[in-house]
């Protein structure tokens, strides 16, 4: 079941971004600005908080926190500012929490797309590297779920 509950939320993802991008409008540089809003249901950031959870390893005081190491927020709001974008949240205690991430986006041309993965080059820092391997050690499922495939870990960064 959880399986299949994936694969509709991934559609429905690919389905609303193709909308988004097709009804997309350029903004004052020239470029297409992509925004996603992602709302939650919880118990709300106070104001004095907000201005701390993008910082690496703040977790907020809260009953009901979550494991982890309080930093997957500010990675994705670094993630976001090196991508010449944002991450912002709008929250009320009681009243849940709304993050939003804008970035540039530019639409690809037929031929710049890699047809077949395998044919793509691994990514390197600079060249004449050696090649490195990384090992993850994570505890928590879902961070080691969302990482790399077997076939992306040829990539090095």
């Amino acid at each position: 079941m959880k399986e299949r509950y994936q694969l509709m939320i991934q559609m429905q993802f690919f389905n609303v971004f193709n909308r988004v991008v097709e009804m997309a409008r350029m903004d004052e540089t020239g470029k297409l600005r992509l925004g996603i809003d992602v709302q939650d249901t919880g118990i709300g950031i106070a104001p004095e908080e907000q201005a701390h959870i993008f910082e690496p390893f703040v977790q907020l005081n809260q009953t009901n926190a979550r494991k982890g190491s309080g930093l997957g927020l500010a990675i994705c709001h670094e993630a976001a500012r090196i991508m010449g974008g944002t991450l912002e949240v709008r929250s009320s205690p009681g009243m849940g929490s709304t993050f939003r991430v804008e970035l540039p986006v530019e639409i690809a041309r037929e031929s710049e797309l890699a047809h077949d993965a395998s044919d793509a080059e691994p990514f390197v820092v600079a060249p004449d590297q050696p090649e490195f391997r990384v090992l993850v050690v994570e505890d928590d499922e879902q961070t080691v779920f969302f990482g790399p495939t077997a076939r992306e870990r040829r990539v090095l960064c």
